[in-house]
């Protein structure tokens, strides 16, 4: 279980850079990542950045094989519990 509390006066990014030494993922991999911890879908991503969904649910399976996890809630919860988690003064 994952207990989150929001605070609409935090502000959080993430460091992708961060998430590409602690996982070894390649910089498209890392803003997969990274989005997918933010909350967005995989299509939207995909749309979004003007990619196939077939290209980001690959570097997404990429993404599972090298941080052992197999569900996307999972690759937030340890995306959000890094360090490449930042919290700025809003």
């Amino acid at each position: 279980m994952a207990v989150y509390i929001y605070d609409p006066e935090q502000v959080m990014a993430i460091d992708n850079g961060q998430l590409m030494r602690l996982f070894a993922l390649t910089d498209s991999e890392a803003r997969v990542a990274a989005d997918i911890a933010l909350g967005l879908d995989p299509q939207v991503i995909a749309r979004r950045d003007g990619r196939s969904a077939h290209t980001v649910r690959a570097q997404l399976k990429a993404v599972f094989t090298k941080m052992r996890c197999n569900r996307q809630n999972q690759l937030a919860a340890m995306v959000l519990q890094s360090p490449a988690v930042k919290w700025l003064d809003s």
